[in-house]
């Protein structure tokens, strides 16, 4: 019997085998699928940068190319004159056609709206920022910031045109915007003017609705700007007050418009407020009886019975030129002083330091007496009379009275003063210190040099801790030098060496400002010390050592010219390669900050971006990040910050930098300005750079302490004078602050200077520092040095140092900007050319 499988059993095996295979294959796309997840996750757990860039919708770890529109010379948007706005539009129209992302279009449409609303074209600004922007854009609190302004300006336009409707919508999507500015944009710099935005909006708002006679709408906005708080808010609320007042009146709320008009006339008394109260009175008076029977105040008002004025606000008593006092001693002092009575003012000043030398009346007394005692000295010369007086002088008085005699051109009357000081007070460390280089220096401007050297040596060997150390130490050899004593001057010069250290005695008092660095001096003027003395190797290893310790110092520069080398030997090409844009520790939101100031001034918001860069560079210490930093800082006109950044730098490299960091360090704003104006005095412009970058780092708008402005640091009262001679209208201190104003000003000054010192640049630097009285004193004390010992003998500090400094950047802008090495110091002081 043949056995045939069943049909079902056949269909079943092929059921089967089509399983198996399958499954088979099944398994050969699942090892195929798990091989490509295995490298899929290798590749992530590798790189995880690769990934997490994703989640960084404005990509701020990569920098942003801030020359996409302006190649050079980025504009500031802010300052645009109205003439200078219509060429810079053109070149953002003419780039949007070739933007090469939605960052760069969003940037281009930003500053095309900002600049349409700077022509009050405030419409079509506002359809560019309500529909041009695409995407993420990091500076979404800034398209929202010009939206609103562009719909301020429009509902301007249409309350111009009592297009009430219109301009109530714009106004409330402005305050819409605000709305979302502060909350959403918790770190724009925006975020703090809001409320005074909002209040604005509001007060705008409310008078719009006003107009519609929806009065209702308008105490609403009224009573909101009311209540916000801001910087000078409550000079706003008067105002505001008013206005509610008005629309309570328009409402016929009689009763809380007089409330508001009695309450200002009590809190805001001026005569506005009178003004708008009374004929609100008398316009209303039978309603408010009504209202308030007892309305006969009010009645007294309107007929000018009762006057309403303001309060007397209590002001300081104006007192008597001398105070009067319970003390009959003081009061007499008092007397002799404003009477001018000398031999008074000696007797009872004596009396007031004998018996009540601590009563508070008294307190500061003796600087009038000071000024009476130099005044009769420079009348009647030094009467014995006046030395019971000081007999009972506190050190602090004795010392200010010897600094006046010597300042007012009585040193044998002030060394006098000086000697009684370390007498009398021989355990006050400072005072006596003090006194001692005072005096070393009055003997020095005596040519008395024996004199100041034991005065220095007195220091030194007794008060040596205090500011002055520094200086005594260099200045024994120094006159040694000038003496002709070689061999005590080069034993004070290397024992100097050995122990200056200004660093040692900043702190030792804090009335004294940080102590003079000597170092290079002491090396340059030891090498030509050895020099005179014939020890020409020596000399040679001092001035190498000078040019090791301090590349960038002026006798640096003096040095290498001595030895036959080029004067800017600190560049090297390798130092500092490149710059860094992002470093790791930077966190989101410093990233966040570099990017958008890299947007910021790519655009040409140049004090917005370096508002963003501002808190980057605190305790930073990663080189090729704060080279990046400080070339965003010299591309956004910060040349201040630049400087200083870049200065940091090359003092951790000992000034071993290549020639783009040189060119951050010493920067060439305004230097066609300064061509332009020098010229016609023959006159180097880069003296004139050298200048405005000690006097301002290229700073237009600062203002020292003294009132010197701008870039040249200049007076108001010479530039009056300046502007004068050369024919030009009064300039005020907003005229200063514009360069080509005061870089005309400047120019024609400093080549006056040069005029007057017989073109002696070392001369004329000093008179545009300390005034041409001063040095002309100087000259006659020192007419026998030669012009490098004669600025080492500058005897201000800080005109001292102004005069290096900027004979310094004279001579690297000259050299570093293709005018030619200067091969000798003769070089350095030809600043006129023929």
């Amino acid at each position: 019997m043949s056995l045939t499988p069943h049909p079902s059993l056949a269909v079943l095996s092929k059921f089967k085998i089509l399983q198996s295979q399958v499954l088979i294959w099944f398994e050969r796309f699942m090892r195929i699928i798990r091989g490509w997840l295995l490298i899929f996750f290798v590749f992530c757990s590798l790189c995880p940068a690769a990934f997490a860039e994703g989640l960084d919708a404005f990509n701020t770890g990569n920098n942003f190319p801030t020359d996409f529109l302006f190649k050079e010379g980025i504009p500031n948007l802010e300052t645009l004159k109205p003439d200078e706005i219509e060429p810079v539009l053109k070149q953002f129209i003419d780039t949007q056609r070739q933007v090469e992302s939605k960052g760069q279009n969003n940037l281009v449409q930003l500053g095309i709206s900002y600049l349409f609303m700077a022509k009050n074209e405030f419409l079509k600004a506002h359809e560019i920022l309500s529909r041009g922007f695409s995407g993420e854009f990091i500076l979404e609190d800034f398209r929202i910031h010009f939206l609103t302004a562009s719909l301020r300006g429009l509902a301007e336009d249409n309350i111009k045109m009592k297009k009430w409707d219109l301009a109530a919508k714009q106004l409330e999507e402005a305050l819409s915007n605000q709305l979302v500015l502060f909350t959403e944009f918790p770190s724009s710099p925006f975020h703090k003017d809001v409320p005074q935005v909002l209040a604005e909006i509001e007060i705008r708002l409310g008078e719009v609705y006003f107009n519609q006679e929806n009065y209702s709408a308008a105490w609403k906005q009224y009573n909101k700007a009311l209540e916000r708080k801001y910087p000078e808010s409550a000079n706003n609320q008067l105002n505001i007050y008013l206005a509610l007042a008005r629309t309570y009146e328009a409402d016929r709320s009689l009763n809380e418009a007089a409330d508001i008009y009695i309450y200002l006339l009590n809190q805001y008394p001026s005569s506005k407020t009178r003004e708008e109260a009374l004929e609100f009175l008398r316009n209303n008076l039978e309603a408010l009886e009504k209202i308030n029977g007892n309305a006969e105040k009010l009645k007294q008002l309107i007929k000018g019975e009762e006057k309403l004025e303001a309060p007397v606000k209590p002001i300081a008593r104006k007192l008597p030129k001398w105070p009067q006092t319970n003390n009959s001693v003081i009061d007499n002092l008092f007397l002799a002083l404003s009477m001018d009575d000398f031999p008074k003012i000696l007797e009872y000043g004596e009396k007031v330091l004998r018996d009540f030398p601590g009563d508070v009346n008294a307190k500061g007394v003796l600087d009038h007496v000071n000024k009476v005692i130099v005044d009769r000295v420079g009348r009647d010369g030094w009467k014995p009379d006046i030395e019971p007086l000081i007999e009972f002088y506190p050190v602090h008085y004795l010392s200010k009275l010897a600094r006046q005699l010597w300042e007012r051109g009585f040193p044998d009357e002030a060394l006098k003063v000086y000697q009684k000081l370390l007498y009398k007070f021989p355990t006050e460390t400072l005072a006596c210190h003090k006194a001692l280089f005072f005096m070393g220096r009055i003997e020095e401007d005596n040519h008395r040099y024996p004199e100041a050297i034991r005065y220095y040596e007195d220091l030194l060997e007794k008060y040596n801790w205090g500011y002055f150390t520094p200086s005594a130490q260099f200045k024994i050899p120094w006159l040694h030098r000038l003496t002709g004593n070689l061999e005590k001057a080069r034993e004070g010069f290397i024992n100097a060496l050995k122990y200056a250290n200004p660093e040692k005695y900043q702190n030792s008092d804090e009335g004294f400002p940080e102590p003079d660095d000597f170092r290079p001096a002491t090396l340059y003027w030891l090498a030509q010390t050895e020099q005179q003395s014939g020890n020409v190797e020596s000399r040679t290893r001092y001035l190498s050592q000078l040019v090791e310790e301090f590349p960038m110092d002026f006798y640096t520069l003096v040095a290498r010219m001595e030895m036959a080398q080029p004067p800017l030997t600190f560049l090297e090409p390798q130092s500092l390669a490149k710059a860094v844009p992002r470093k790791w520790g930077l966190g989101d939101i410093n990233r966040k900050k570099i990017n958008r100031a890299e947007k910021l001034i790519s655009i040409g918001f140049l004090d917005r971006g370096m508002q963003e860069l501002s808190s980057l560079t605190d305790e930073e210490d990663h080189q090729e990040f704060l080279y990046y930093l400080a070339q965003l800082f010299k591309k956004a006109g910060g040349f201040q910050k630049a400087i200083g950044l870049s200065w940091g730098i090359s003092r951790k490299n000992n000034h071993s930098i290549n020639s783009s960091l040189a060119e951050v360090l010493f920067p060439k704003p305004y230097l066609e300005d300064a061509r332009r104006e020098s010229t016609q005095y023959h006159l180097s412009p880069y003296l004139v750079l050298a200048l405005m970058r000690q006097e301002s780092a290229f700073n237009n708008k600062v203002v020292s302490s003294a009132r010197a402005i701008g870039l040249m640091q200049i007076l108001p009262t010479t530039a009056t004078k300046v502007a004068r001679s050369l024919g030009e209208p009064h300039p005020d201190n907003d005229d200063l602050k514009k360069p080509e104003v005061n870089i005309q000003l400047g120019v024609k000054y400093l080549s006056k200077m040069l005029d007057d010192f017989n073109d002696n640049v070392i001369f004329a630097l000093a008179s545009y520092n300390a005034g041409p009285t001063k040095v002309k004193q100087w000259m006659d004390i020192r007419s026998t040095l030669t012009p490098l010992e004669f600025m080492e003998s500058i005897p201000y500090k800080e005109t001292r140092n102004y005069v290096k400094k900027v004979l310094r950047n004279f001579v690297i802008y000259k050299t570093l900007y293709g005018e030619g090495d200067i091969h000798d110091f003769q070089g350095i002081l030809t600043v006129r050319s023929d």
